[in-house]
């Protein structure tokens, strides 16, 4: 029998609890001891005492309640690093990413993949700017960090043991949830698209201000040192050509552009996030 944790953060989502749960009952697999485990963070609702008892009722429901400052992605990372399972999926409850997938990701575990990325490739109520933004975004990340997200635009994701046990060593991993193997991790990965349908049990949490902040944390968490450094000197270099000739608004833009990226870059790295998640209360099984 091999075990997969359904890894979901959960805040203020107490009317969608149930529907989510009932779904995921109903999934049947050969082998496989499906479990949810829920990641409580901060709701000022009902979820919490929803979750103390519905984990009394159900045995294959789990829940963690934590204090947690750094948002959704750190409490999924935090998940990760708690599970013991053979494999886990990373996922949202509101209906955003389809639960008929997951017997597709659990069929291509099963044939071999380490990693089973589901890929949204249509969003019906995306905003206008969300989908320029999705767009400049990815191109961004590309040129200037150097990984094509362009297949991980969604946290919905399966990783088997081998994959997560390898993803959670770097814990700035925790700031994006993207991954990035490299070729010697042997790390076979599939891809599962699939067409978003209309949120089912809510509304989008994320506004322009919260989508920015975010963009910028997974860029900077994801860039490496060598691009690091090759972005400050090739800043300095078109400064230092700026001042010799004698242009000297872009050679004062090129000497802050380095400023404004060595303070998020540096920041980033300062202190583990996980250290300063706090468990408030956990299930009692």
């Amino acid at each position: 029998m091999k075990t997969i944790d359904i890894l979901v953060a959960v805040r203020n989502e107490s009317e969608n609890i149930r529907k989510f749960t009932d779904q995921i009952s109903k999934i049947r697999i050969d082998g496989i001891e499906i479990s949810i485990v829920f990641l409580e963070d901060g709701s000022n609702d009902d979820t919490l005492n929803f979750l103390r008892v519905l984990s009394k009722e159900l045995k294959f429901v789990k829940y963690y309640s934590l204090k947690n400052d750094f948002g959704q992605y750190f409490a999924l990372f935090f998940g990760i690093n708690m599970s013991k399972a053979d494999a886990i999926i990373t996922m949202d409850v509101d209906g955003g990413h389809p639960i008929y997938i997951i017997k597709e990701m659990i069929s291509e575990y099963l044939n071999g993949y380490n990693v089973v990325q589901g890929h949204r490739v249509q969003y019906k109520q995306k905003e206008k700017y969300r989908a320029i933004a999705s767009y400049l975004y990815n191109l961004f990340f590309l040129l200037f960090i150097g990984v094509n997200i362009v297949k991980q635009n969604s946290i919905f994701r399966l990783m088997d043991r081998i994959a997560y046990e390898k993803f959670k060593e770097n814990f700035l991993s925790g700031y994006s949830l993207k991954t990035n193997f490299n070729n010697s991790d042997n790390i076979k990965t599939s891809y599962l698209s699939y067409d978003t349908p209309e949120r089912e049990f809510g509304v989008s949490k994320y506004n322009f201000i919260r989508l920015a902040g975010l963009s910028v944390k997974v860029a900077f968490s994801q860039l490496s040192k060598i691009r690091f450094i090759l972005l400050i000197l090739f800043s300095l270099s078109i400064g230092w050509l700026s001042i010799n000739h004698n242009y000297y608004f872009i050679s004062v833009l090129s000497f802050l552009i380095p400023v404004l990226i060595i303070v998020p870059y540096l920041s980033l790295r300062k202190i583990n996030p996980l250290s300063r998640i706090k468990i408030l209360e956990i299930d009692e099984k």
